[in-house]
C-alpha cells in the first residue's frame, strides 16, 4: 500500500468516527426532547 493509500485510509477512519460522534450526539437530543418522554413539558410537547 501506497504512502498515499495509507493517508486516504487514515481520512476515511476519521471521517466514520466524526459521523459515529454525530449520530450519537443526535440520538441523546431525540430521546431528550421527545415528546413521549417528557408529557409535562409543554414546550416540548408543542414542536
Amino acid at each position: 500500500m501506497s504512502c498515499q493509500e495509507k493517508q486516504s485510509w487514515q481520512h476515511l477512519a476519521c471521517f466514520s468516527s466524526f459521523v459515529e460522534e454525530i449520530k450519537k450526539a443526535y440520538r441523546k437530543l431525540v430521546w431528550k426532547y421527545h415528546p413521549d418522554l417528557n408529557p409535562g413539558n409543554r414546550a416540548i410537547s408543542r414542536g
